[in-house]
C-alpha cells in the first residue's frame, strides 16, 4: 500500500501542532511564574524597607519584567 503525499503531510502538520501546543503550554505556565514573582515583590515593595533592599527590589522587578517582555508575547 502507497501513502498519499497528501496524507504524509496531514500527519506531519498534525505532529507539528501538537508540538505547538506542549511548547505553548511550557511558555504559559513560565509567564505566570514571571508573573507570580512580581506580584509577590511588588507586594513585599508595598511593606516597609532599607535603601539597599529597594534597590535591590528595583533591580529585580527589572528583572522579572524584561523576562515576562521577552518570553511573554
Amino acid at each position: 500500500m502507497q501513502s498519499s503525499p497528501t496524507a504524509l503531510l496531514i500527519v506531519l502538520l498534525l505532529l507539528n501542532s501538537q508540538n505547538v501546543t506542549a511548547d505553548d503550554r511550557l511558555r504559559e505556565a513560565e509567564c505566570r511564574k514571571i508573573a507570580d514573582k512580581i506580584r509577590q515583590l511588588e507586594a513585599r515593595m508595598r511593606r516597609p524597607y532599607s535603601a539597599a533592599q529597594g534597590v535591590r527590589y528595583d533591580e529585580r522587578l527589572r528583572e522579572l519584567k524584561e523576562k515576562r517582555y521577552r518570553r511573554c508575547r
